[in-house]
């Protein structure tokens, strides 16, 4: 499988395993960024595109980061966590959580609990660990 119709350079994908078969997620922060699904059982273009909007800070390392899981896809740029939904890519949900007023943070990993729904695990360059649990319908109102 050869994902294309995309701008080329550094992508991190993540695979969502379905009933109907295996889609693969990805992010790329070359030009102004972009997440994308693709459909296996199709191949070439990707089904679904959004240009994330990121300004040329965000350019930097660490690089977006993507996983999936529990019927979402999770991405971390800079101090910010966005969950999309994995039928249309569209974000439904954003941590913030990891900002700090006087400190550059940045979020280096992500986790999905296997059994609890919705609930996150994040990592920061700072020692910040959060546990969180989201919910789509009220957004950016999470739950330590």
């Amino acid at each position: 499988l050869r994902l294309s119709g995309t701008d080329s350079g550094r992508w991190d994908t993540a695979f969502l395993a379905q009933s109907a078969g295996v889609r693969v997620a990805g992010v790329s922060s070359a030009g102004d960024g972009c997440v994308a699904l693709w459909d296996t059982r199709h191949g070439g273009a990707p089904v679904s595109t959004h240009s994330l909007g990121l300004p040329p800070s965000m350019h930097q390392v660490p690089p977006p980061q993507i996983v999936a899981g529990g019927g979402m896809v999770m991405l971390s740029m800079g101090d910010t966590v966005s969950v999309y939904s994995t039928d249309n890519m569209m974000s439904i949900f954003q941590h913030d959580g990891h900002k700090q007023k006087d400190k550059t943070v940045s979020v280096t990993s992500l986790a999905i609990h296997p059994t609890v729904e919705r609930l996150v695990f994040s990592g920061d360059n700072q020692q910040g660990l959060h546990a969180w649990v989201f919910n789509p319908d009220n957004q950016n109102q999470c739950q330590p």
